[in-house]
């Protein structure tokens, strides 16, 4: 028995217009309106990437985000969105595994209480996730927030 192999990949050669991933996935959220959900950025998370390491399913894996900044706000939300958390994702495509297929976005916080569940991710296949930024008109200025991304099984 292999434990899963998870690593997060950007979509495409060049970041999402006004979003940002680096190697120790660092989003960068630039620019964001108030009342109008923010670019989003697509990203795929495998399990063994290649099939080499012979990994076993990485069952119900999670994604949330790490706080890495004082950016409080943006998890504990404000009083017109319900205090939920504005970083939003949802599971919405696969590789060699039927996509999610999510149509509803699942506010996420700093914590493995209130994380992106996914289906599981056999060995060599991946799912496709969407994260955006949806700041309330009653936000404070978010022009310029990081996080880090995790994701476990």
């Amino acid at each position: 028995m292999v434990a899963p192999a998870l690593s997060m990949y950007h979509q495409g050669s060049t970041p999402v217009s006004g979003q940002i991933v680096d190697a120790d996935h660092k989003v960068q959220f630039l620019n964001i309106n108030k009342g109008i959900p923010s670019d989003l950025l697509t990203i795929d998370i495998w399990n063994d990437k290649g099939g080499a390491l012979g990994s076993d399913t990485a069952v119900a894996p999670i994604l949330y985000p790490i706080n890495n900044e004082n950016i409080d706000v943006i998890y504990a939300g404000t009083a017109s969105n319900g205090f939920a958390s504005m970083i939003e994702a949802r599971s919405c495509a696969g590789y060699g595994v039927a996509g999610d297929m999510q149509t509803t976005w699942t506010p996420i916080k700093p914590s493995t209480l209130t994380p992106l569940v996914m289906g599981n991710i056999p060995a060599n296949c991946k799912r496709t996730v969407e994260i955006r930024i949806n700041a309330p008109l009653d936000a404070p200025d978010l022009t310029l927030k990081n996080f880090i991304l995790k994701v476990t099984a």
